[in-house]
């Protein structure tokens, strides 16, 4: 086989991993985004264009911060969460 071939496969198999990596995270985002209603509040179609024009960063920023506006309170719990 030619060296350039060899380079090229050796840069596919790199680039794979993070293609999966890529698709999955903006499968996440996607899932999420969909499955929050109002926590995001009117700033969901900006959050739609974060996750999918950023790529690889857009939806790690989004979970993270989604996350933050997402409270899981109880009033009938106490400090302990029970």
């Amino acid at each position: 086989m030619p060296l350039e071939l060899l380079e090229l496969q050796k840069i596919i198999w790199i680039l794979l991993p993070l293609l999966a990596l890529e698709l999955s995270l903006i499968i996440i985002g996607l899932w999420d985004w969909n499955k929050k209603k109002n926590i995001l509040g009117q700033n969901k179609i900006l959050w739609l264009l974060i996750i999918l024009i950023f790529s690889m960063v857009g939806p790690i920023i989004y979970l993270v911060y989604s996350q933050r506006l997402t409270t899981y309170s109880n009033e009938d719990s106490d400090d302990w969460g029970i």
